[in-house]
């Protein structure tokens, strides 16, 4: 249902990241090591149970094989100080990304567990955080951007929670006042290969909780401060 299986997926890691970082705790000299490996295991183990198809809760096998890139993010902000981003890394990334969609090696998506091949599943991953990252490292020196992401990243969960929502409103706008869509109004709209209305959705998905969420609070402190001079 929406990005909800983001919700469950992140708890599950979140619980099998805690076990394997105190299982590395037990091995103090090879601490590193072991954590790692214990990484790459359930990675593995993960890849397998995706690719031969054998029966196991689909939250396990989202658990195991997302448990790398959880790794993979601690790592990256560990030792965050010694990456560059610089703009020749970000179009390298671009690059690579690109050639990938277009070559027709692009069948990832998390959520119904498609990974392509491990191999590019992980290199697709690196790419992506470092464009990502790049990208941020450049908007931060523009403050104005950096406010409105910043903003926008502090509300995440209340956008990842009103999601669905927007998207059945908007869904339902097209059904009724827009004669190009030819869906039920129960339909759930697919975008993958609409990138215009997929914009239309991210930007409504975004726009509106956050807009509900600034009335809310000016409606709050309207009556806090009404109350206050009751008194």
């Amino acid at each position: 249902m929406g990005p909800y299986w983001f919700l469950s997926c992140l708890f599950f890691t979140s619980i099998l990241s805690w076990v394997i970082f105190r299982m590395g705790k037990l091995f103090k000299q090879y601490r590193s090591v072991v954590t790692g490996a214990l990484f790459l295991l359930c990675y593995s183990v993960g890849c397998v149970f995706v690719y031969l198809d054998i029966k196991c809760n689909v939250q396990i096998k989202l658990a195991l094989v997302v448990s790398i890139l959880f790794y993979l993010g601690f790592l990256w902000k560990r030792y965050d100080g010694c990456v560059r981003y610089t703009i020749a890394g970000v179009l390298t990334a671009l690059t690579i990304l690109l050639a990938g969609y277009f070559l027709g090696y692009d069948h990832i998506n998390i959520a119904t567990l498609n990974l392509e091949n491990p191999t590019l599943f992980l290199v697709y991953s690196l790419c992506g955080c470092y464009l990502v990252l790049g990208v941020s490292s450049f908007i931060n020196k523009n403050s104005c951007m950096k406010n409105v992401l910043s903003y926008v990243g502090r509300h995440s969960i209340t956008i990842l929670l009103a999601n669905y929502f927007c998207i059945r409103v908007l869904h339902l706008i097209r059904y009724y006042f827009m004669p190009d869509n030819h869906g039920a109004p129960t339909d759930i709209p697919q975008l993958y290969n609409d990138w215009y209305w997929w914009m239309v959705y991210t930007l409504f998905s975004v726009v509106v909780p956050l807009g509900v969420r600034e009335i809310y609070q000016k409606i709050k402190e309207s009556i806090i401060i009404i109350k206050s001079k009751s008194r």
